[in-house]
């Protein structure tokens, strides 16, 4: 009798278990759905109803072949995630006109910025084209060996960018110059160079967290956690790579859940995707994070990336969007 009121309770448990998946599937996949609804209502004709991806940086000028095309910066950054969920998955149902645009677009550029150079380096003259980050964006979405090239001629030693390039984001030099040697790294660049690159990351990493805003922090984490899990899984060799990938992702993790971050979106949203590429293992801490997202969601499907922002919100959506891809990927396998 003892036994089977055992096996009674273990069926209930697994009962009740299987429901709550259930239902967290459920909402999961409405979230989404309202997410890619409201990104659809957002996109016309190579351009979002956001001022945020619509603002030029003093002197901006980008060409684009294609008609209607009217390229900023941020909005390339937008391409750029939906080029991300286009890798995930996600279909031209979900988004719309958007998924092909963007693929249309970022393909389009590419001979373009081959023949550019980079504006904002210690070795740069004034007269090129192109800001470093979107550029080495743009050549690791394409594995570009020829962009790679040109990024590699703008390298002074293990830095792209003066130290002093920027005061107001502190995170800046690592950010863009994580994107640069990623794009070396995958593009087979010289091992040692790339060894180097990456180990100078990881000290200035260590530096640059102490005495940083926590938003900041979270950013140069964030960065740190991508590259150095790409560099892990195209093999590269780096002292202390491993160790410095799992104190990394464990202080992301850490700076996120602080009372101060904990209700931007975007970060919820940043730190959920960069768990969920590093197979995190504790999944419980997952799975708050994600429902924490979902639980942010606005009732008209869109993400904020603060409270009673006007601008800033289709570019947050697509990075929560992006997240819940990934996030729902897991849960699948």
């Amino acid at each position: 009798m003892k036994r089977v009121i055992i096996i009674i309770i273990i069926v209930v448990a697994i009962a009740a278990s299987a429901n709550i998946y259930l239902s967290g599937q459920k909402t999961l996949k409405k979230s989404l759905d309202n997410g890619f609804q409201y990104l659809r209502s957002s996109y016309n004709d190579f351009s979002y109803d956001d001022d945020y991806l619509r603002y030029r940086y003093p002197g901006e000028e980008l060409e684009c072949p294609i008609a209607n095309c009217d390229l900023t910066y941020r909005l390339l950054d937008a391409y750029f995630i939906v080029a991300m969920l286009n890798d995930a998955g996600v279909t031209e149902k979900q988004l719309g006109a958007q998924l092909g645009d963007s693929i249309e677009v970022l393909d389009a550029i590419k001979p373009i910025w081959q023949q550019g150079g980079i504006y904002n380096t210690q070795k740069s003259t004034g007269i090129e084209d192109y800001a470093l980050d979107t550029y080495c964006i743009i050549g690791h979405h394409h594995a570009d060996k020829k962009m790679a090239d040109v990024v590699d001629h703008f390298r002074s030693g293990t830095d792209w960018l003066s130290e002093d390039y920027t005061l107001n984001d502190v995170w800046r030099n690592i950010a863009d110059e994580t994107w640069c040697t990623r794009l070396l790294i995958l593009t087979e660049g010289d091992n040692q160079i790339t060894q180097s690159l990456v180990k100078n990351l990881i000290n200035e990493t260590n530096t640059s967290l102490i005495g940083t805003g926590l938003s900041d922090q979270q950013t140069i984490l964030y960065h740190m956690v991508h590259l150095l899990k790409e560099a892990q899984s195209l093999g590269l060799t780096v002292e202390n790579l491993d160790s410095s990938l799992s104190l990394f992702t464990e202080l992301l993790l850490t700076v996120t859940l602080e009372e101060e971050l904990y209700n931007n979106p975007l970060i919820i949203a940043n730190t959920l995707e960069a768990l969920v590429t590093v197979n995190y293992p504790d999944q419980e801490k997952i799975h708050d994070l994600a429902n924490r997202l979902i639980l942010l969601q606005e009732k008209d499907g869109l993400w904020l990336p603060e409270a009673s922002a006007t601008q800033g919100q289709v570019f947050t959506t697509l990075r929560a969007v992006l997240a819940l891809v990934k996030y729902q990927a897991l849960l699948i396998k």
